[in-house]
């Protein structure tokens, strides 16, 4: 071994971690965690132990068959991509994005706060969501009409309020208020609902304690939970309604919130939300769809809210292990398929769809989360059309053993708590 000093070194704050073939790199300052192929594993861990751009090269070289002239390359082309992170020494390091809010942000806010006196309201209710009691002040009844069908089932008539969410017709539009602050405003009824459902979410998620939080699709089965992780146009909440109406519990359609202390999955069920464009081919499962009132998000998109059908809500507060990680992508005309991923690529995969990390990721917590996805069963899941996506999906999970809804999706929380 060379006692001659390297030309590059690994960052302070970088550490490496093996699971099963995979080796995966995290770097505490940036808050992130890479997965390395087989020869990058091999040049990291050459450079670990001190040695140079040349010697690393000659090594694969040797190792592989590959020509001196591609195994440089190999190696120029690790560094470049590990400075490029702030892996390497003399790197700039990139502060960690803040983690991103989930609350559906209007495009413009009302600069009146509220006037002097409580204004009329017509109608009050009160929601349970995960450890907070929400209760919403509305100041015409077409606004709960819209609201009210989206928060149905959290409904806790009994709960003593610890948030209080006013909607106020403002001028020609309408301003919302959290504990007497304004924090978002609309244009007219067929934008509050996504407003709401987006406040009530981020209220309750910002006072609950949690470890992270994975934009993913939950279901729940009789040994545990299965997590649908993906990005827009994944074909995700399509899939995790399929497996709702196949028999399945309904955790989440959009986030899954990992406990701290355990990794198990907590139950986030809002109405699951349907785009437009996604109606019809959800329809033949759930007719009341074209029935549905179509909300329009911030964002432009137009949804549906579809309330969780009868039986499929697991008891409130109930947490599940999770038992398999599904990364499903949705492809039309093309045979379904799926494949076992190294748990190395699941886990980065995984965290690139995180919303929200509570608490900063350290080598332990790493540590923490690879020995929690070992034993799980980590699938890439393409499928063709949505009845083959959620028969594959569904081989993976027993059914419940029972349904422990409410008497039906329009009865609230009262009922159970």
């Amino acid at each position: 071994m060379s006692d001659a000093v390297p030309a590059v070194r690994v960052s302070s704050g970088v550490h490496s971690f093996f699971l099963e073939e995979g080796c995966l790199l995290f770097s505490e300052p940036r808050q992130e965690i890479h997965a390395l192929n087989t020869s990058a594993a091999v040049i990291w861990c050459l450079l670990q132990d001190g040695w140079d751009e040349a010697r690393i090269a000659t090594k694969l070289e040797d190792s592989f068959g590959v020509s001196a002239s591609d195994a440089a390359g190999f190696v120029r082309t690790a560094f470049a991509d590990w400075n490029r992170h702030g892996f390497l020494d003399g790197s700039a390091l990139i502060a960690p994005a803040e983690p991103m809010e989930a609350t559906e942000q209007a495009v413009e806010q009302y600069g009146a706060k509220l006037l002097q006196g409580t204004p009329p309201f017509a109608e009050e209710r009160s929601y349970t969501l995960l450890s907070s009691n929400l209760r919403i002040r509305f100041t015409a009844a077409e606004q709960a009409a819209v609201v009210h069908p989206v928060l149905a089932h959290f409904e806790n008539a009994d709960a003593c309020s610890d948030a209080v969410v006013d909607v106020v017709q403002s001028g020609d539009g309408i301003a919302v208020y959290l504990d007497g602050e304004e924090c978002g405003s609309c244009c007219g009824v067929e934008e509050l609902a996504p407003l709401i459902k987006g406040l009530v979410w981020s209220t309750a998620v910002n006072r609950h304690d949690f470890f992270l939080g994975i934009h993913a699709g939950v279901v729940g089965g009789q040994s545990g939970a299965m997590l649908l992780p993906g990005s827009p146009g994944s074909g995700k909440s399509s899939l995790t309604a399929a497996l709702v109406q196949a028999g399945f519990q309904y955790y989440s359609d959009e986030m899954a919130l990992l406990r701290d202390d355990d990794f198990y999955v907590l139950p986030v069920p809002f109405s699951l939300c349907v785009k437009d464009t996604g109606i019809p081919v959800l329809t033949s499962r759930f007719p009341v769809l074209e029935q549905l009132p179509l909300h329009q998000r911030a964002d432009g998109k137009r949804v549906a809210y579809l309330p969780p059908p009868y039986g499929c809500l697991p008891p409130f507060g109930e947490a599940k292990p999770v038992r398999a990680l599904v990364f499903p992508r949705y492809a039309a005309h093309v045979a379904t398929c799926s494949r076992v991923m190294p748990k190395a690529d699941a886990l980065q995969r995984l965290l690139e769809q995180c919303l929200v990390v509570r608490k900063r990721l350290d080598p332990r917590g790493v540590q923490a989360l690879i020995r929690w996805i070992e034993p799980i069963e980590c699938i890439e899941l393409v499928f063709g059309t949505l009845d083959e996506g959620a028969a594959a999906a569904a081989s993976l999970l027993d059914l419940p053993t029972a349904h422990h809804g409410v008497g039906s999706s329009a009865e609230g929380l009262s009922n159970r708590l």
